[in-house]
Order: structure tokens, then sequence, then C-alpha cells
């Protein structure tokens, strides 16, 4: 459903605004604190995306509702659907690296997201867990 369709709440539709660098940071901050992404999936499988140079990339978002929001046009019918990080990490990232499938990270209606190699979207993903992991086990009193 096309985001015009959709009642989204205020800090979601200030989040879509951002550029897309800003919303490639949100993703991996999202994402690292749910241990969840959310792709587009129907009956025939997941959606894709071809950019520019011909490169196939999987799109990704933070919130089922960012994803939703998107299944529009190429995507009509196609919904949300969740993928557990660590099943991301281990097992889709290192597939899609050998494939030379992309991911387009966060795009909206309209526009692209960030896209990126699996193998970096893995690395920055690994690292933004170790990071949250070390800041929710710090005391609160420091």
């Amino acid at each position: 459903m096309p985001v015009s369709n959709l009642v989204l709440p205020p800090q979601f539709l200030a989040v879509l605004a951002l550029p897309e660098d800003q919303r490639y940071l949100h993703f991996l901050r999202k994402a690292a604190n749910s241990e969840r992404i959310w792709s587009l999936l129907d009956p025939h499988g997941w959606a894709t995306l071809t950019d520019p140079l011909g490169q196939v990339g999987l799109p990704v978002w933070p919130h089922p509702a960012f994803a939703a929001a998107c299944a529009c046009g190429d995507w009509e019918g196609y919904g949300p659907a969740c993928i557990e990080v660590p099943v991301f990490l281990d097992r889709w990232l290192p597939d899609m690296g050998e494939l030379g499938v992309r991911v387009d990270v966060f795009p909206t209606t309209g526009r692209r997201g960030f896209m990126v190699s699996a193998l970096q979207l893995e690395l920055q993903l690994r690292k933004q867990l170790a990071l949250t992991a070390v800041i929710s086990s710090t005391p609160a009193s420091l």
C-alpha cells in the first residue's frame, strides 16, 4: 500500500524524509536493536530490484510499516516479511555475496535506498550489533 494510503505516525514520516545515507544509519540502529529486518514477499518469492547498472538488489527495511508503504507498483501484492538478523547475517548475506546480489537498504516510494554489497552490510551490521550490546550492558550510572 503506498505511503499516501497509509496513516503513519509523524516520526515515521520524518524518517521517510531523511536522505538515503541517514536512512541507512537508522536501519542499522533499528535492526541491531530489534534483531529483525523486513523485506517484501509474495507467493512467488522475495521482491528484488535492479539498479541502473543492472545489479540485482534485495530491498530491506527496519520496520514492517516502511516495507508495506513500498508494496505498490512493481511490488503490488507483496507483503512485509520478517527476517531474523542472525539468520540474515549467517545465511542470507553470505549467499547473496556469492551470487553478487546487493542490498538496497531502506528505499521509499519513488526513492532508492542505500545500495550496498552484502559483505559491506554484514560488516556494518555486525559492528552495530556489537556496539548495541556494549551500550545495553553498560551500567546506567556511567
